[in-house]
């Protein structure tokens, strides 16, 4: 009987340790999917992504296709927005001026009408000379 009154603690502590154990070990694998699963390698044409991301922050070209860089969204707020001149046909002949916001092109509506943002990472696509997907580097 002694022997039981021992053991029952040291056996729920270890069964808790190890249920623990499993529940960390559980937890650390649970991961959030990426923003670019859509992209296949050797299907995905330049257009598509271009249609998705917008256009690259950065392109190389070179003689067996071009590699493009989209570079992470901006965290903060605090840039102001950009604004270009619009000029327009005005009243009596005059040309009337207006500043255009610029939409930056860090995501744009998808075909089905979602908001496809960039990753939170640089993303590098290299592209064949036909404008195919060969390699997607983040």
């Amino acid at each position: 009987m002694r022997w039981c009154a021992m053991c029952m603690p040291v056996a729920w502590l270890r069964w808790t340790s190890i249920s623990w154990g499993f529940l960390v070990l559980l937890s650390a694998c649970a991961f959030a999917p990426h923003q670019n699963e859509w992209i296949i390698v050797g299907h995905t044409t330049r257009e598509e992504v271009v249609e998705a991301y917008g256009e690259p922050d950065l392109v190389m070209t070179a003689a067996e296709g071009e590699t493009v860089v989209y570079r992470p969204r901006a965290v903060s707020h605090s840039r102001p927005p950009m604004e270009i001149p619009k000029a327009q046909a005005g009243p009596r002949g005059l040309v009337a001026t207006k500043m255009e916001p610029i939409v930056r092109s860090y995501g744009s509506i998808s075909a089905d009408g979602g908001l496809r943002g960039r990753s939170d990472r640089e993303m590098r696509i290299r592209y064949d000379a036909h404008g195919v997907v060969q390699e997607l580097i983040q």
